[in-house]
């Protein structure tokens, strides 16, 4: 019996050592959450993604709060942004606050400009957000089986491809986070489109900050989540969650080529 206590407190303090390490801590925070909202209060996926998605990104940013923001950082204001266009959403037109999403997005993850030329750089960035919002919830909505693997699966090919492709590895771990809480909530019969969104920014706060003035491959890395929406609900045959892998399976391959030959030219 001492023996089995033993090996039980060794096995708790190793997985309490895991948990702690800055690797897994935000993804652990981000599904832990959405799990016990899930359980608590089932009917509230939004504001359990939305919740979930602000835990794990200022568990990754610790020094969120400093000002003015680290690219990184961002994120954090980026999921109180989120959560408040949730909750404007069932007040006021969607188009409108769509439309207000991306403005106020583009902005912060432009890091807040107060002069009128920087302001005018954040017009391309809110064009890029309203299309890629658009497509990421129509491609979801879309998806065959449980919209959740399928919301999951988009996140880790974006984290996968940035990965690939050489950017921060800050950056891959922020896309997982999203697929941290969308796994908690797989099987929910209308999962949330903030998940969709929140990959989303992901892809253009990485972008905008490893912006060189001309194309990269982690640019092209950004559209690594809308070919796995895209392509998951025409792998019919393994299932929801089979053909989410097989999509970014597929998906993190091509970036992985495409970034090979860029390097050779």
């Amino acid at each position: 019996m001492h023996a089995l206590l033993a090996h039980a407190y060794h096995a708790l303090r190793f997985a309490l050592h895991v948990a702690s390490h800055p690797l897994f801590r935000p993804l652990i925070a981000a599904a832990l959450l959405a799990g016990i909202i899930r359980l608590l209060r089932p009917g509230r996926a939004t504001l359990a993604a939305g919740l979930a998605v602000l835990a794990g990104w200022a568990a990754l940013n610790p020094d969120a709060l400093v000002w003015p923001p680290t690219p990184l950082g961002r994120l954090t204001g980026a999921a109180l942004l989120l959560l408040g266009a949730a909750w404007l959403e069932t007040r006021r037109p969607a188009w409108l606050v769509r439309l207000g999403l991306a403005a106020a997005l583009s902005w912060w993850l432009r890091g807040a400009p107060l002069s009128g030329d920087a302001i005018a750089h954040c017009v391309p960035v809110v064009c890029g957000l309203l299309v890629g919002m658009a497509l990421a919830e129509r491609l979801t909505r879309a998806a065959a089986g449980d919209p959740g693997w399928a919301r999951a699966g988009g996140a880790l090919a974006l984290a996968g491809a940035l990965w690939v492709t050489g950017a921060s590895t800050h950056w891959a771990q922020a896309a997982l986070i999203p697929a941290a809480a969308a796994w908690a909530l797989v099987g929910l019969p209308e999962p949330t489109v903030l998940l969709a969104r929140a990959v989303t920014i992901v892809a253009t706060a990485a972008i905008l900050a490893s912006d060189r003035g001309r194309f990269i491959p982690v640019d092209a890395a950004a559209a690594a989540p809308l070919a796995a929406w895209f392509f998951a609900p025409r792998l019919t045959r393994p299932g929801p969650a089979g053909a989410s892998l097989l999509a970014v399976a597929g998906c993190v391959a091509l970036a992985w080529l495409a970034a090979g030959v860029w390097a050779r030219r």
